[in-house]
């Protein structure tokens, strides 16, 4: 019997319109208060971070990032991220999927820099409250 192939979760809506009006404004009013809250706790230039689309598509990215994998801002904004992923070395949309099924998810990731040489970093992804993804990385000392 053969193994399943693994498909990334389709992304439900979630409505809270059930919920009493000052339920619903709690629930939004914490949702951005987090959102506010991470972007201010996350914004030194020299920070390796990056927003994905639900498609994996660049939406934007950090000085520190463009730096890292040695590529411009606008080279990289509406790029996929498979074309800084190295080849085999992770399944894209099945991360994707995890990420938008579970909400967070930390791994380790392999980009390439624009003269080849192979990046492993620590990555900590999150959905944000408009279905893209924040990941922050972190180089892992031996690939320094």
């Amino acid at each position: 019997m053969g193994r399943k192939k693994y498909e990334s979760p389709t992304v439900t809506p979630f409505t809270i319109t059930k919920l009493p009006a000052k339920a619903q404004a709690e629930i939004a009013r914490l949702v951005t208060e987090i959102a506010s809250e991470k972007r201010n706790t996350h914004s030194a230039s020299g920070e390796i971070r990056f927003e994905l689309s639900l498609e994996g598509k660049f939406k934007r990215v950090s000085t520190g990032f463009c730096v890292l994998v040695g590529f411009t801002e606008s080279e990289l904004i509406g790029q996929t991220i498979d074309c800084l992923t190295a080849s085999g070395a992770l399944h894209i949309s099945q991360h994707l999927g995890v990420v938008v099924h579970f909400g967070c998810f930390h791994c380790l990731w392999m980009f390439v820099h624009g003269d080849g040489h192979a990046i492993l970093v620590r990555t900590d992804w999150a959905l944000l409250p408009d279905m893209s993804m924040e990941v922050y990385c972190v180089l892992v000392p031996a690939f320094a």
